[in-house]
């Protein structure tokens, strides 16, 4: 849509040219779906994708919006990539979750990780923390 190359224009690393190109190729290769940040680099580049991407957000639509195995929660907002880690350890800390000594494996763990941030963001859980 044309609000949002208007928006996406301004954003670090793009610019009229690369946003109408990017939102070209994501209406048309990825069939107008995105499901990480990181697939940015198909259509940007690395270098690209690692200056816009904070400020880029991937919504998730559908099933995929009730299930954090299929997006993370963090795509929705303004949080860095690689900035990912602390916010899995600060949901977790908040929630009093150490996942790093449960038993198990690393996917069990990642997907306990991403739980736990979506219990955080749930708007039903903000009172209890922040007392």
């Amino acid at each position: 849509p044309m609000s949002a190359h208007c928006t996406l224009q301004f954003v670090a690393g793009l610019g009229p040219r690369k946003s109408t190109e990017l939102l070209w190729n994501i209406s048309t290769k990825a069939k107008g779906r995105l499901t990480n940040k990181g697939q940015l680099a198909r259509f940007l580049g690395p270098v690209v994708t690692h200056n816009c991407s904070g400020a880029i957000l991937v919504l998730p639509t559908g099933n995929a919006a009730d299930d954090p195995k299929r997006i993370s929660k963090l795509e929705g907002t303004l949080v860095h990539p690689e900035s990912y880690q602390w916010a899995h350890q600060c949901a977790c800390d908040a929630l009093d979750i150490d996942v790093d000594d449960d038993e198990g494996d690393a996917r069990s763990r990642e997907e306990a990780k991403a739980r736990a941030v979506a219990k955080v963001m749930k708007p039903e859980n903000r009172h209890t923390l922040e007392s």
